[in-house]
């Protein structure tokens, strides 16, 4: 949690970013709505600096994580977020919003209440898997490395036997009911691009979701009224709505703002970590570890 600004008057002066923060700040950031890897999340910044920030935002506007993630996000975050809940009480709720919009779930009190669920199926992630292998993908041991290391977790109620059989039968897939990932070890963005554009055609009932990391995301497309729409907006439009807020006074974050953040950032006060952007999304003033970036904007908002 940022305590004190980082930023010199001399750094914020014109820069459009501090600027566009400065315009939501005096019409009123009602919510926001942030990545969690590379935003929330990295370097500098870790599970403990999540929650607080959570817990601290809560008291002024409804915070809402929006992540690619499924069960190693709630491994590894959310019972801390759930503990501040309980023990703080917060004015606002939490919602958590996993695999790119798939799944939300509404922190509160202390209790969790999953208020959407768009699940695959297991006929729908063997489809998935059956794309993924056509495409020849061959792996180095490094390459496969972490999702190795995730197979020996004792996952318990967080994920089902079923999926679990399912990654460890496939190299390079990590399938839970929520979302699968894909690997591609080292590769190229452009030899990405061409991935995700070959699955897409592939997989036309699914969302393809790359975060600028060498994976691919695969959930269930979400529709709303007849509309194919990106995973992570639907959720800001979807809280939006049950929680009475304008997305004209929506902050969101994302460090991905040509991946899967794209949909996201293009709401009217979007905001990367990333340079080069002037406008839907803007980068924030170049300071520390990227996420204290983030930290900071949100910060300003809520203070």
């Amino acid at each position: 949690m940022v305590e004190k600004s980082l930023f010199s008057k001399k750094e914020l002066d014109g820069h459009p970013g501090w600027i566009a923060l400065g315009r939501l700040k005096r019409a009123g950031c009602s919510g926001v709505v942030a990545d969690y890897d590379g935003t929330l999340f990295g370097p500098g910044c870790g599970t403990e600096s999540v929650a607080r920030l959570i817990y601290e935002a809560a008291k002024k506007m409804v915070p809402v994580i929006a992540t690619a993630r499924g069960a190693t996000f709630r491994r590894q975050q959310l019972k801390s977020i759930i503990e501040a809940t309980r023990t703080n009480r917060l004015l606002k709720p939490v919602y958590i919003s996993l695999g790119n919009g798939a799944w939300i779930d509404k922190v509160a009190n202390g209790y969790i209440e999953t208020i959407y669920d768009n699940s695959l199926t297991i006929d729908d992630t063997k489809t998935i898997i059956a794309a993924y292998q056509s495409l020849g993908i061959q792996l180095k041991p490094e390459d496969d490395a972490f999702r190795q290391k995730d197979l020996q977790f004792p996952w318990g109620d967080l994920l089902s036997p079923e999926y679990l059989e399912l990654s460890q039968q496939s190299m390079g897939v990590w399938a839970e009911p929520i979302k699968l990932t894909l690997l591609f070890g080292q590769t190229t963005p452009e030899v990405l691009r061409k991935h995700h554009q070959t699955l897409s055609q592939a997989l036309p009932r699914y969302q393809v979701s790359w975060g600028g990391k060498p994976v691919i995301d695969v959930s269930r497309k979400i529709m709303i009224k007849g509309k194919e729409i990106d995973g992570k907006l639907a959720t800001a439009i979807f809280i939006s709505e049950l929680e009475d807020l304008s997305l004209d006074n929506i902050a969101t974050f994302g460090d991905t703002p040509d991946g899967n953040d794209r949909a996201l950032l293009e709401l009217p006060y979007g905001f990367t970590n990333q340079e080069g952007y002037f406008g839907r999304p803007y980068s924030l003033p170049v300071i520390g570890l990227q996420a204290q970036r983030i930290y900071e904007a949100i910060y300003l908002l809520m203070t």
